[in-house]
């Protein structure tokens, strides 16, 4: 369905429309490698009741990372294993305590296959479900840990003996456990350390550059981040303390501002928390980043591809994710907001569908669901979405032998965006100025990569402007990287020379057999 001058005040709305679309987008085209081109639709799974933490690996050794949800009101656990495209199998339950407050994947038991810890608010105990390889898990086991609730919950090498050990914290009891791994699935007795008020997540990472995991907890009632510094031996010394925003939720650690030091970021409903490495496991005051409030969980991974690592926090109240894509010295941008679904409790970074690319999944815990959005900057190379015919430079469109100017046939084409943008229609704009304002052509709900349109509407010896801006029933957009140009001939210049000559008369006389 197309439009053109004859019309404009009926459609005069919807240009404007299109055209500040348009103008917006082609200003904001997609790139590869040093831009992030943001999420494409939303992919919606039923995840079983109150799904409030995801965790993502590969737990059947094929390749591809597959789900962990742990619910918050609920007995089990679900798996979903990845078809190998981003999209997923079946879920499957395993059995496990009630009212599962965390989640760690590793090889516990040394068999190369990965392993499930799960914290629970009952028994006092956490659970362990040991891989079988493909994709599936034995009976649970119980880990003792003296606590009845069992919060945040990671795993990690303490002791420098090549076996994964767990670390749980105990909100009701201001304290962690550590449990020191025996190789074959089983664990110690805990070792308790005190922390400050209410721990919530914890994370195991050498901040110091000893070459030992550290423990780093956040503690919500008293609005703080500590460190446990390990002495290589899983011996730990008092914690240090650092003040943070209001009742921060979680904690990951990565090194945000390419100095070899490993960074701490934290997310409360205060925003995003930076602290970044003085180099010796002291860290510097916080750099605090508007976020959203209520921010639950949060994910770090190069998003952009530039080398930068980026944050991703999952914002309940919003119900989004909220990207806050990192500068390279430590600043992060200001945050892009990407609908996640209602209650958008707890998110994972990954290649999904296997591109390459950091894929996000969303557990959604007041609506039983889960979200996956594949990430766009990924995928085809640039130049994906292009404008191809007329491309780029001035293209003559000639007077044809029928001598019809009005029924001239003129085809506009382009190549169809990165295949992680599902079922795309495309919007196309020619206008008589490069910011598509002017517009004098339009042509809305196509479906191929091409539109034929008669030069009649067109004015002869005329330079246009013209792009594509694909959308989808998600309200997603993409847009090709530059507007295009083309000019029509004068109805004489029938070689398209730019002047109307000898050549043009010969042609003409051709045409009529002489």
């Amino acid at each position: 369905m197309f439009t053109h001058q004859l019309s404009r005040r009926i459609f005069s709305s919807r240009l404007r429309s299109l055209g500040a679309i348009a103008a917006a987008a082609l200003t904001a085209a997609p790139v590869h490698a040093d831009g992030f081109s943001g999420f494409g639709p939303a992919q919606s799974y039923g995840a079983g009741y109150d799904p409030a933490y995801v965790a993502m690996a590969d737990l059947n050794n094929n390749g591809h990372n597959d789900l962990v949800f742990a619910h918050a009101n609920d007995v089990f656990i679900s798996v979903m294993l990845n078809n190998g495209d981003g999209t997923f199998g079946p879920r499957a339950n395993y059995a496990v305590d009630y009212g599962q407050r965390g989640l760690a994947i590793g090889d516990f038991d040394g068999d190369g296959n990965l392993d499930i810890a799960v914290g629970a608010t009952e028994n006092f105990h956490f659970n362990v479900l040991l891989g079988v390889g493909d994709g599936t898990f034995a009976p649970r086991t119980n880990i003792p840990n003296g606590f009845a609730t069992t919060w945040g919950v990671a795993a990690g090498d303490l002791d420098g003996d090549g076996v994964l050990d767990i670390v749980v914290t105990h909100p009701f009891s201001d304290s962690l456990s550590m449990h020191l791994g025996d190789g074959e699935g089983g664990f110690a007795a805990p070792i308790t350390l005190q922390t400050g008020s209410r721990p919530r997540q914890v994370a195991l990472s050498d901040v110091s550059g000893n070459g030992a995991l550290d423990i780093v907890v956040v503690q919500s009632n008293s609005h703080t981040m500590s460190v446990f510094f390990n002495d290589r031996r899983a011996n730990f010394g008092p914690r240090q303390d650092y003040n943070t925003g209001n009742a921060p939720r979680a904690v990951a650690v990565a090194d945000m501002n390419g100095d070899g030091s490993l960074d701490i970021v934290v997310a409360g409903y205060s925003g995003v928390d930076v602290f970044l490495n003085n180099g010796d496991g002291t860290f510097a005051p916080r750099q605090n980043y508007s976020a959203g409030t209520g921010l639950e969980s949060v994910a770090i991974g190069d998003l952009d591809g530039d080398g930068v690592l980026d944050v991703v926090v999952a914002v309940r109240p919003s119900h989004s994710v909220n990207v806050l894509l990192g500068v390279g010295d430590g600043t992060l941008a200001p945050a892009l907001s990407y609908d996640a679904g209602m209650y958008a409790s707890a998110v994972a970074i990954g290649d999904l569908d296997g591109d390459g690319g950091p894929d996000i999944a969303v557990a959604n815990d007041g609506v039983n669901m889960m979200i996956v959005r594949f990430n766009l900057t990924f995928g085809p190379a640039p130049g994906a979405f292009a404008l191809l015919a007329p491309g780029d430079g001035v293209v003559g469109l000639p007077l044809p032998e029928t001598n019809n100017w009005f029924n001239t046939p003129a085809a506009l084409s382009w190549s169809a965006p990165p295949l992680t943008f599902h079922d795309p229609q495309y919007s196309v704009v020619i206008a008589t100025d490069p910011g598509l304002m002017n517009i004098v052509v339009e042509a809305h709900e196509l479906t191929d990569t091409s539109f034929p349109i008669p030069v009649g509407m067109l004015s002869p010896n005329t330079t246009y402007y013209w792009g594509v801006v694909a959308s989808n029933p998600g309200g997603d957009t993409l847009s090709t990287p530059a507007t295009a140009v083309f000019r029509t001939a004068n109805p004489g210049d029938l070689t398209v020379s730019g002047t109307v000559n000898a050549q043009d008369l010969a042609t003409l006389l051709s045409w009529w057999g002489q």
